[in-house]
């Protein structure tokens, strides 16, 4: 089936007809630049009006589809069989189309399944200390593949604090612990001279607000509900020493409903 035969012949036709493109759409329910369309050949009439075009221009549909005014049982045959090729050709393309587009809807569905079963669990947790001579404020962001502890403060205050006899030493070391296991490591101090221990905190908080797990050693959550902070140093006589102090968590509803809204 010769598109361009099909189209010259509807031309041929409709002018033998004394008749306008317009005025054969309407006839037939299409603009006139569908009809145009037909007769350079861009493309061919739908089937649904195949018979309709046919009865306006006195022509049978084999000599429509055969592009040529003349009609052998060969040329009937090969014409209703390039229709059916024709039309079956353009269903496959549809379905092609309607295939892919199911594809990407499934990659992307897969793709929001994994944001949403890995990132989306994401939760915010203030923290601070249950120990009177110890204050640490600051959150614990958490999720499957990153956690993040960021200290707002931390403070050290006992009855000597501000006094001569308040804890001096060389030697400091600051980690949150869970048992007898190191969940960060937030700081040290080693030197000649000896500092108190709320300078030893404000260097640490100065230079480690934010700390983020290992990827080779990934911390689960159960870890995280028995926390504690541990400060050693070493005292005059070269012994070390550990001041602790339990940290608590609560869910941060009004940070959680902001991240998620």
């Amino acid at each position: 089936m010769n598109q361009e035969n099909i189209g010259k012949l509807i031309a041929k036709q409709r002018k033998k007809l004394n008749m306008t493109q317009s005025e054969l759409g309407k006839k037939l329910g299409v603009t006139d630049k569908s009809v145009s369309k037909w007769e350079r050949g861009v493309n061919v009439p739908d089937i649904s009006i195949i018979v309709p075009l046919c009865n306006i221009l006195n022509i049978s549909t084999d000599e429509l589809l055969s592009g040529v005014c003349e009609n052998t049982t060969t040329q009937n045959i090969n014409s209703l069989s390039d229709l059916i090729k024709f039309y079956s050709k353009k269903s496959n393309l549809k379905l092609i189309k309607i295939f892919c587009i199911l594809i990407i809807i499934l990659l992307f569905s897969g793709l929001l399944l994994f944001w949403y079963s890995n990132f989306n669990k994401i939760r915010i947790y203030k923290i601070h200390t249950e120990n009177n001579d110890i204050e640490a404020k600051g959150y614990l962001i958490y999720s499957p593949v990153k956690k993040t502890i960021l200290l707002n403060s931390i403070t050290y205050n006992d009855i000597y604090t501000g006094s001569v006899k308040e804890v001096q030493s060389n030697t400091y070391s600051l980690k949150i612990m869970s048992g007898d296991k190191t969940i960060l490591e937030l700081g040290m101090y080693d030197s000649e001279e000896t500092i108190t221990i709320n300078d030893f905190l404000k260097q640490i908080y100065m230079e480690n607000t934010e700390i983020i797990d290992k990827k080779d050693e990934m911390i689960k959550f159960d870890e995280l509900k028995d926390l504690r902070l541990e400060i050693r140093y070493k005292n005059k006589q070269e012994e070390f020493k550990t001041l602790e102090a339990p940290l608590k968590l609560e869910n941060d509803f009004a940070s959680n409903r902001l991240f998620y809204n």
